[in-house]
């Protein structure tokens, strides 16, 4: 194989029309351009220049070889731009996230990231965490956003990726104003054994979580309806079907606006991280490292929800 930087001597020489003026712009020796110049001519088998005393003209294997020579050049300025210019990224960027996060963490990270890197395309799928984890690990996105416990991605090999939280959650039992528990500041989970609810389906990181809790001190709800949404369980709550497992930030604009009551429970275990999952930075591309990058260094991890 031929160094490039045999090539560029050559197209240099070229252009000077002298060896002389080839050093003086390359800021090397006479000889050391010469031998180069040699190099290159072995490499060929025959002369590229016919050298004189007023310096040197291409030979007709020198005409031949200039214009490929030019183009290895704008090739290789364009492969040193492509590596030089880190703020401009492009390309694609695949996102596979949990419904919670989809519909209320995402969106404003979405617009930051965007305005920052106008020249990357972003995809979003929708799904509960199970289905975002096997969706990285299957190759069709670049980076999974899931809710809950680690099992959900423990089998992928902590050499290819890595897992970062990126916000720290909380689980509140969400009931409508007229709900006997309404009036409550708090709930304690083994009261939650026989009330009617509206449920997750199964795959879901909340219902994972919320499954745990209830299980470790037997408390059974009574399930109504299963839904994939949160904003269709919120209609299903304020409709008087039964109280919800929902994140905080899901419910932030209701019970601000005073149409839902969110009621923490008297249980640590309903506190989860909201968790990015990526390549690790040796595997990842540029749009995959700056979005994990703006995703996990960005703010306050217990910030509430964007409108």
């Amino acid at each position: 194989m031929i160094d490039p930087s045999l090539v560029r001597t050559f197209l240099v020489v070229a252009r000077a029309g002298s060896v002389s003026a080839a050093a003086v712009q390359l800021h090397r020796s006479q000889p050391a351009i010469s031998a180069q110049i040699r190099k290159l001519e072995r490499a060929f088998g025959e002369p590229l220049f016919v050298r004189g005393t007023r310096g040197v003209r291409l030979t007709d294997l020198g005409e031949r070889l200039r214009p490929r020579a030019e183009a290895l050049e704008r090739v290789m300025a364009g492969v040193a731009a492509l590596r030089d210019d880190e703020g401009a990224l492009e390309g694609r960027l695949g996102i596979a996230a949990s419904t919670t996060i989809a519909l209320y963490w995402l969106p404003s990270r979405l617009v930051a990231f965007q305005l920052a890197h106008p020249g990357v395309q972003v995809r979003v799928i929708t799904c509960n965490s199970r289905e975002a984890v096997a969706a990285l690990a299957g190759g069709r996105v670049d980076v999974a956003l899931v809710e809950g416990l680690s099992e959900a991605w423990r089998a992928l090999p902590a050499t290819v990726y890595a897992a970062n939280p990126v916000h720290d959650d909380e689980i509140v039992v969400v009931v409508a104003p007229s709900h006997p528990l309404a009036s409550r500041d708090t709930v304690d989970v083994r009261e939650l054994d026989g009330i009617e609810v509206v449920w997750r389906e199964v795959g879901s990181g909340t219902r994972d979580v919320v499954q745990g809790v209830l299980d470790a001190v037997g408390a059974r709800p009574r399930v109504r309806l299963e839904l994939t949404e949160p904003e269709a369980m919120k209609r299903a709550v304020r409709a008087g079907i039964g109280a919800a497992f929902l994140s905080r930030i899901a419910v932030a604009d209701e019970v601000a606006a005073g149409t839902l009551v969110a009621l923490p429970c008297q249980d640590a275990g309903l506190r989860r991280a909201f968790t990015l999952l990526a390549p690790v930075d040796e595997l990842a591309s540029r749009a995959t490292r700056a979005f994990a990058s703006a995703a996990i260094h960005r703010g306050d991890r217990t910030e509430g929800a964007v409108a």
